[in-house]
């Protein structure tokens, strides 16, 4: 069940695809497990309790690709990401620097 506010008051983490407040695998079968349910239409009693349950924060944090979709790609990239083999990258900069013989 996802939590309305973290324990502690501490913030969300980063792929808390479930709400619980922890981000783990759980997340990535849990996005899984919607793209499923909402591929049926939510119809199964499973898939009513999920509707019923997803909050707009989860939504976002199951996006994880950032590509607008919930689906499994996003599950995949949140597998990855808690196994260490990608990382979530937010903020991005880049400075690029001239060479001084080129100008």
């Amino acid at each position: 069940r996802p939590c309305a506010v973290c324990a502690g008051g501490v913030a969300r983490k980063k792929g808390d695809a479930n709400g619980d407040c922890e981000f783990d695998l759980r997340d990535a079968t849990y996005v899984q497990l919607y793209t499923l349910v909402e591929a049926n239409g939510f119809t199964t009693p499973q898939g009513r309790a999920i509707k019923a349950e997803v909050q707009s924060y989860m939504l976002d944090q199951m996006d994880a690709d950032l590509d607008g979709l919930v689906s499994s790609k996003d599950a995949y990239f949140l597998s990855q990401v808690n196994f260490r083999l990608m990382r979530f990258v937010d903020k991005l900069t880049a400075k690029i620097e001239t060479d001084a013989k080129s100008g």
